[in-house]
């Protein structure tokens, strides 16, 4: 079994440098693709990276670093932030446990590290209605309630900052649809993989831990903009 963990970098080299899973000796391979075009640091020699010539989506970086992984069906493929981080024995310790009950699509509990809570990584069903609540501030119609974690098991869908899925599966779903640039392309590959009555197997005891910071002004209204349009793809088109 080899694992492969994709990471798409905006300028966050030196972040993903310090990540332990970077060093992981239980990891075949890295493919680090610099969506900005910044130059990477020194990485070590199980570290592919790829720097885009021009910018693309979410899901596109990461179906580029599949098809150039070459795994096998049993194989992992570990799709990961560069501000997720976690350790060895945590990674050894989420495939172990999926691959002893027969998942194959998992995801941890990630720890927000500026709120000091859950980050709500896994949720339920996704509507219209939770949804535009969220907006408004109501985002607790769209997520799990944060005591429910020790016995929740099973989500509806997990978030693309970490997710670990069997080649197999992602090879049989055809990957992330290309058509979201940025945000619903995680709650989309979910939706698909339920059609084939595979669930997200979700383990709270294994805490990693996603280092948000706050986007700028800009930043921020862009990616509104972005997240605006994949939600009217999602339940429109």
């Amino acid at each position: 079994m080899n694992v492969v963990v994709s990471v798409v970098s905006h300028g966050n080299c030196a972040e993903v440098l310090e990540n332990p899973l970077v060093w992981d000796l239980g990891v075949h391979r890295v493919i680090l693709r610099e969506n900005t075009g910044e130059l990477a640091h020194q990485m070590p020699a199980h570290v592919d990276v790829v720097s885009n010539l021009n910018p693309v989506g979410f899901g596109e970086n990461h179906n580029r670093s599949f098809e150039m992984a070459g795994l096998d069906d049993a194989d992992w493929f570990v799709i990961c932030n560069p501000d997720v981080t976690g350790t060895e024995d945590q990674l050894a310790d989420l495939l172990g446990r999926a691959e002893a009950e027969g998942e194959t699509l998992v995801a941890p509990l990630l720890w927000n590290n500026r709120t000091e809570q859950w980050d709500h990584n896994v949720r339920p069903r996704l509507s219209l209605w939770s949804l535009g609540l969220s907006f408004l501030g109501q985002s607790h119609h769209s997520r799990y309630a944060a005591e429910d974690t020790s016995d929740l098991q099973y989500a509806y869908w997990a978030s693309g900052a970490f997710i670990a899925i069997r080649a197999g599966l992602f090879r049989k779903l055809g990957g992330f649809d290309e058509r979201y640039f940025m945000y619903m392309e995680d709650v989309d590959l979910c939706d698909r993989a339920r059609a084939l009555d595979v669930r997200v197997r979700f383990y709270p005891d294994i805490r990693m831990f996603h280092n948000c910071a706050h986007a700028n002004k800009s930043a921020s209204n862009r990616k509104f903009r972005h997240h605006l349009r994949s939600v009217f793809r999602y339940f429109f088109i």
